[in-house]
């Protein structure tokens, strides 16, 4: 089976495209303080006119950094996760029930046979111009997570 990139499962991806962002963004906040830190910077000011003290620019970097690695923490787990249910998934036709598509992203609700039995479940989806695509009473191909049916990924989103 053809391996899926770390872009197009981010890019699909429900959470990871925001545990993404989080994790630019506290090392966009981190750079300024650890330069000012290392004597690059002039004094940071707070709104009150008051200068930043040292400790208080350390004790913020251990809060950025921290929060940083929580996000890239989770970032690593769910990537990890969509990457072993894209491996080791089982694949079956879903017909889709009902479509809800917003601004940037959307809902999908599937219906698909496992072992003789109906099932229901859902899958959310990040912006991406397949997605616009899908309509009610439409078959598509899934991957089904292996510890537990109810979760799974849309094929077509991750190998196109």
């Amino acid at each position: 089976m053809k391996r899926v990139s770390l872009r197009t499962m981010i890019s699909n991806d429900s959470v990871a495209p925001v545990l993404f962002a989080g994790v630019w963004v506290t090392i966009g906040l981190f750079c300024p303080v650890a330069a000012r830190l290392a004597g690059l910077l002039p004094l940071l000011h707070t709104r009150d006119g008051r200068i930043f003290e040292v400790h208080e620019e350390a004790a913020y970097a251990i809060f950025i950094v921290g929060a940083g690695m929580v996000l890239m923490a989770f970032l690593v787990w769910r990537i990890s996760r969509v990457s072993r249910i894209l491996n080791s998934g089982v694949r079956v036709k879903a017909k889709v029930t009902k479509a809800v598509h917003v601004r940037r992203g959307g809902r999908i609700d599937l219906e698909y046979a496992l072992n003789d039995q109906i099932h229901k479940t859902a899958s959310l989806v990040h912006s991406n111009p397949l997605f616009a695509t899908y309509e009610c009473g439409q078959t598509l191909e899934i991957v089904l997570d292996p510890d537990n049916p109810k979760r799974c990924l849309i094929h077509q989103l991750y190998f196109i």
